[in-house]
């Protein structure tokens, strides 16, 4: 055999193992320390020291329109994550998650899903907020859910929700597709004197 075939054999012989390594799975959904939300989401993601306790999901539409923008979003919150050590407080080390709120078909948040991944969210323990929803007809669906979790209700922190009536208690949001827009503004009676 020519010399000069030795490394390329090698070398092909490395990737073929490395492929049948892959393709036998290595369970990246798994993070010691957190249990994978159960809905339509991708890998738990972690990179920080020790073992994580807890988990951040978000929940965008990451197919159709929004998707480019999602991943975006779902990027900046890793990368924020990752600045931050992994890490919330002082002490607990969180991973994340990134859950899907959309069809494949219509590339547009489904309500369906949105409700199952919102008890998905409550049911697992290792929770402790969510970000999204990006629109606001799915975070109507959600809030409800998300308050009656065990132990007290989840947080939510949206990226995009505009319905004012999703932070009025104990309104019935239903969109009426016109262009909402709030403003948050100090108490005047708060203001010094």
């Amino acid at each position: 055999m020519p010399r000069r075939l030795v490394p390329a054999l090698l070398a092909m012989a490395a990737i073929a193992v490395a492929i049948g390594l892959a393709a036998c799975g290595d369970d990246n959904d798994k993070v010691d320390g957190v249990t994978a939300v159960e809905a339509n989401c991708g890998d738990v993601q972690y990179s920080g020291s020790g073992t994580a306790s807890k988990l951040i999901v978000s929940d965008l539409p990451l197919q159709g329109d929004s998707a480019e923008r999602s991943k975006q979003q779902n990027d900046a919150i890793v990368q924020e994550l990752a600045r931050k050590g992994w890490q919330a407080g002082t002490k607990t080390q969180v991973s994340f998650q990134a859950c899907d709120d959309s069809l494949e078909s219509t590339g547009e948040w489904d309500e369906n899903l949105c409700r199952s991944n919102a008890q998905a969210y409550a049911g697992n323990p290792d929770v402790i907020g969510v970000i999204g929803t990006y629109n606001s007809g799915c975070a109507a669906i959600e809030i409800p859910v998300l308050n009656k979790a065990p132990g007290g209700g989840l947080a939510m922190v949206s990226p995009g929700n505009t319905y004012v009536c999703l932070t009025e208690p104990g309104s019935i949001c239903k969109p009426n597709f016109e262009t909402n827009r709030t403003k948050v503004m100090r108490n005047p009676l708060s203001l010094p004197e």
